[in-house]
């Protein structure tokens, strides 16, 4: 029982949301999985605090239906391992309705949930999507999913998989959540695994792909410097001064 260092979302004064992992032994897996009466998980969990307390919580194992869902860690007959098979790797707020844009990395799925109830919203990616997806839009293992341009636009990386699509991408779709329709707005193939991306400028014209011990500065989808991450965030801010 933890948190994870993947996301802290500071929303005001005593006020923040957490994300966590614990593990569980849940009575709620489909039996067409066939899970040992000993089958542990690592359970999901989000919690929002305010002034000490706990106002809202979220525990994957709540839904089972994302059981079948999973892509990986998902051996549920097995009693001797914990199979993590959501993880939970980012979450955001769209401030249109306030509701958590949710990214599953082992669901390849991006998922809306509602802040007040827990239900699911939506899904995007992996199986029993919401939302049509062409060959070239399906997304792998993604990761740190945001929603820009006044929650028109999600933009996220994703990192592939080795045996189907061996490189990352920068991802941007144009939801509309209403027909449950995508629009490719723009795609960019980058080498290995990355961490976190961000738009510096407005245009397709900065990116900042960050990775464990450095990070790169791209300008137009060009690698421009490759620098340490403590050069790359001090860049990050000198450009984001009005």
């Amino acid at each position: 029982n933890k948190l994870d260092v993947h996301e802290f979302i500071l929303l005001g004064d005593n006020h923040y949301i957490t994300i966590s992992d614990r593990q569980e032994s849940p009575k709620n897996i489909p039996a067409a999985l066939h899970p040992s009466p000993n089958a542990r998980v690592i359970a999901c969990l989000i919690q929002e605090v305010e002034n000490g307390q706990v106002i809202f919580q979220w525990d994957g194992t709540d839904y089972p239906e994302f059981y079948s869902a999973s892509m990986e860690n998902n051996d549920f007959s097995d009693s001797v391992n914990t199979m993590d098979y959501m993880h939970l790797n980012s979450v955001c707020v769209d401030s249109a309705d306030h509701n958590l844009i949710v990214s599953f990395r082992n669901l390849n799925q991006i998922v809306k949930i509602n802040r007040i109830t827990g239900a699911v919203m939506w899904r995007l990616g992996g199986s029993d999507r919401d939302f049509p997806l062409s060959a070239d839009q399906v997304f792998l293992r993604q990761h740190f999913v945001r929603f820009t341009d006044n929650q028109q636009t999600l933009i996220f990386l994703d990192n592939g998989l080795q045996n189907t699509r061996p490189y990352s991408r920068i991802v941007e779709f144009k939801l509309d959540e209403n027909a449950k329709t995508v629009q490719w707005i723009y795609r960019l193939p980058h080498s290995g695994q990355v961490h976190t991306v961000c738009r510096l400028r407005k245009e397709n014209e900065w990116e900042l792909f960050h990775r464990r011990g450095f990070g790169e500065l791209c300008i137009a989808g060009e690698l421009y410097q490759q620098r340490s991450i403590a050069a790359v965030e001090s860049a990050i801010c000198q450009l984001s001064r009005p």
